[in-house]
């Protein structure tokens, strides 16, 4: 279930394919409105049309609003990739790697 987000106020809504937040946060969400700031585990499952970049900027505009952790599931390679702030991890071929410290099996 895709979910949808604003990470700072003066940016258009985003929309997360996979999403946590706390109870507190949610509790707190005005039914007429979206979450402000970015969701603490924001999960994005890239797709072709997805760039680098994109992911990159997005990854980066998450993780100072208030993400703990920004996931890349990348199903052609069947790999994912963690970033936290002050890491970010895109690899310069495009293809994530494990991160130290981290060691997902991904079954699909």
């Amino acid at each position: 279930m895709e979910f949808p987000y604003r990470p700072v106020a003066e940016f258009d809504l985003g929309v997360a394919d996979v999403a946590v937040i706390s109870q507190s946060r949610s509790r707190a969400i005005d039914p007429e409105d979206n979450l402000r700031g970015a969701p603490e585990l924001v999960i994005e499952v890239k797709s072709p049309s997805n760039t680098r970049r994109q992911l990159r900027e997005l990854a980066s505009l998450c993780l100072a609003n208030g993400s703990l952790e920004f996931w890349v599931v990348d199903l052609e390679h069947i790999a994912l990739t963690v970033n936290s702030p002050g890491w970010l991890h895109f690899p310069s071929d495009g293809r994530a790697k494990h991160i130290s410290g981290r060691n997902l099996e991904l079954v699909f």
